[in-house]
């Protein structure tokens, strides 16, 4: 029987971790007492997300990745004018941190244990960004490390890491990106907005949600200063292969 922490329980059905205790002691989610916390018993918790659907519709992963690029000054360019035009809209009038429970599916979470020594190595792989407390700078590293990754990158990764996935406690969370892959080339930190979307959905760190609130606020002065770089930045990516394709049409591996 495999077990996941409340906090990234939290993160998989896009609530607090409130509200996860409150659905553990309702009956709602099966869960065992450990060392004075809770471990939420896995196929429960599946069987549980996909019956409940948290407030607010999530966004697709080409709309949950073009809100976290405006937010960062970058220009979707995977989505029409309108779509953007429409998207910076909700994001001006909502903002970032409101939005991020309809973010969740911005990329699936797996949570995997591998040697160690190897973290450092997976993490400088083509196709593999840093997200989380690692990427914002802001916050020594902790836990389990956040890692987005290409789908196209995804097999590579398991042949040559052998991970332990979706174990209890991981060392690293691969998050795998279905949509289009957003990062540029040679990208190995994601945005400041992507870190603090991640750190969000540790609802009961204060810290991290202070960090995160931090990352937001400097994001929105950034956005504000520079919209026309973005443009100048934008970058056309494939959502079969998670390939790069500049404005000039020439293509490139992701993260190469």
């Amino acid at each position: 029987m495999a077990f996941v922490a409340v906090a990234d329980a939290a993160r998989d059905l896009g609530v607090s971790a409130e509200r996860v205790r409150q659905l553990i002691r309702n009956g709602s989610l099966a869960a065992q007492s450990v060392g004075g916390r809770w471990l939420v018993d896995a196929e429960s918790l599946t069987r549980l997300a996909h019956a409940e659907r948290p407030a607010g519709r999530p966004f697709s992963p080409a709309r949950a990745w073009a809100l976290l690029a405006l937010a960062s000054g970058e220009l979707p360019d995977w989505l029409s004018e309108g779509d953007v035009r429409r998207l910076r809209n909700v994001l001006a009038h909502r903002g970032l941190e409101a939005l991020h429970h309809q973010l969740r599916h911005r990329a699936e979470p797996q949570r995997w244990y591998i040697h160690p020594s190897l973290v450092d190595d997976l993490l400088r792989e083509d196709g593999v960004v840093v997200g989380g407390g690692q990427a914002s700078g802001r916050l020594r590293s902790s836990g389990a490390v956040d890692a987005y990754a290409s789908r196209a990158v995804l097999d590579h990764l398991v042949e040559r890491y052998h991970p332990n996935r979706n174990v209890s406690e991981p060392n690293i969370v691969v998050r795998v990106v279905r949509g289009p892959w957003p990062f540029a080339p040679g990208q190995r930190r994601a945005w400041p907005a992507v870190a603090a979307t991640d750190l969000l959905d540790r609802a009961d760190d204060d810290r991290a949600v202070r960090v995160a609130r931090e990352l937001l606020g400097g994001a929105n002065s950034a956005t504000k200063a520079k919209p026309a770089t973005a443009a100048k930045r934008s970058v056309k990516r494939s959502a079969a292969t998670g390939r790069s394709v500049t404005s000039r049409g020439k293509r490139r591996a992701a993260g190469a």
